[in-house]
């Protein structure tokens, strides 16, 4: 494979960079437009292109174009730009390089910077780049590998899937990662797709390059881009908490305190309790979060919905398969946390449910102890009015029961509470 690298030759090499853009097409197309216009004018600056004689959306010089196209979908925009080399060995990277730089430089200056003022700002949800070219060496083009030819030009690659087309072969050479440390202004500039597009004649590379301009590379390709899009919102949403914490962290810390609330029963009489402050902190966040995970879990639907409608002759290359089984993977892993979260709130609820019915029963039995206790109270002082001291004297004398006042003492004691005892059972016996 080294020799084959060392020996490797691409004549009139050529580069496609393409950035969609996502746009409100019913309410704000007109808006949108224009300012990409304005972005597409700015760039061309950074670029050296002057404005085309022949269309408003053309900036070109002798051998490079920037381009602003309508993919006819109803929320993107894209900008192209294309140059084509002089069999420069560096010509790939020098381009690539060129372009980056230039569209940092307006980022910096002009994007970012009214990106939070401006409601309907249009953002960019994605960049290709294809590196095209002529392959001129020995070896059939099915037995080279894509990964290893963008890295003898010192460019980035982290897959290699291939697939054979009319006009040569296409190979996928580095999709987007999400990169927990990414927290720079123009992390969405690294959100970029490469492939490497090589034919073996001029004739072949017509039909190639035709292919890279036709809706049926352009469609996958734009729902691969916005399905990482939404896949790297997850992973922000993942890590955007507060107080410190990710999501995985807020799970947990309400998961442990759910357990504390239904299985200590030392927490059951207290309405204040710690726990249930903390119950209600996590779930306001979670539900929060729960929201947003709902609208990502709905939009890579879309977007699995999406790829699954295009027509079979386009999705069933292998390149387009092994984008749509990555975007099925997000779907499933949103699709997981935000039921995971759900169930979490729902087990929340029922904490708080279960808490509330324990303190409820507890301080009605707390209560109907208090009432007894009352009552008992109330009913040896009553029946104590009755049996008085000399009252029973005097019953004793009648009776000619004659005792000290220790003995008269002693009896009115037991019949005030063996009265009490007898009307206090009756009046429960009732009450029930």
């Amino acid at each position: 494979m080294e020799d084959k690298m060392r020996s490797l030759q691409i004549i009139n090499p050529g580069i496609l960079i393409r950035i969609y853009w996502k746009i409100d097409r019913e309410n704000k197309f007109i808006d949108h437009w224009g300012q990409l216009s304005n972005i597409a004018e700015e760039l061309a600056c950074h670029l050296n292109l002057t404005k085309s004689a022949v269309t408003d959306n053309t900036w070109e010089n002798l051998n490079s174009r920037l381009q602003i196209i309508d993919p006819q979908v109803n929320d993107t925009l894209a900008l192209d730009y294309t140059a084509d080399g002089n069999n420069e060995e560096s010509f790939w990277k020098e381009a690539k390089q060129r372009y980056r730089e230039s569209l940092e430089a307006f980022f910096k200056d002009r994007l970012f910077r009214q990106s939070n003022s401006l409601n309907n700002q249009i953002s960019p949800i994605g960049m290709t780049i294809v590196y095209q070219g002529i392959y001129n060496g020995p070896e059939e083009l099915a037995s080279l590998s894509g990964k290893e030819i963008v890295k003898t030009t010192h460019l980035e690659s982290n897959v290699d899937i291939s697939q054979r087309l009319p006009g040569g072969m296409l190979w996928l050479v580095q999709v987007p990662t999400a990169k927990n440390n990414d927290q720079s202004n123009d992390k969405l500039l690294n959100v970029t797709t490469a492939y490497l597009a090589l034919s073996q004649n001029e004739e072949e590379e017509k039909m190639m390059v035709k292919y890279i301009y036709d809706n049926q590379f352009l469609y996958p390709d734009l729902i691969a881009h916005k399905a990482f899009v939404i896949q790297y919102e997850y992973r922000d949403t993942k890590r955007a908490v507060s107080g410190g914490m990710n999501l995985d962290d807020l799970i947990f810390s309400l998961k442990g305190t759910i357990q504390k609330i239904v299985y200590d029963r030392n927490r059951w009489v207290d309405e204040s309790s710690s726990d249930l402050q903390d119950l209600a902190k996590y779930f306001d966040q979670l539900l929060e979060i729960s929201l947003d995970l709902n609208y990502l879990e709905t939009s890579i639907a879309q977007q699995d919905s999406n790829f699954s409608y295009l027509p079979e002759d386009i999705r069933r290359l292998k390149i387009w398969e092994w984008q749509f089984n990555r975007i099925r993977n997000y779907h499933q892993e949103i699709k997981l946390k935000s039921e995971h979260c759900q169930q979490l709130l729902n087990s929340a609820s029922q904490a708080v449910d279960i808490f509330q019915a324990r303190i409820d029963k507890n301080k009605e039995i707390r209560e109907k102890k208090e009432n007894h206790f009352f009552t008992l109270i109330g009913l040896t002082f009553a029946i104590s009015q009755l049996i008085t001291y000399e009252t029973l004297g005097d019953l004793l004398v009648e009776f000619k029961l004659n005792g000290g006042p220790v003995f008269i003492f002693i009896i009115q004691l037991l019949l005030i509470l063996i009265i009490t005892i007898i009307i206090y059972n009756i009046i429960n016996r009732l009450s029930r």
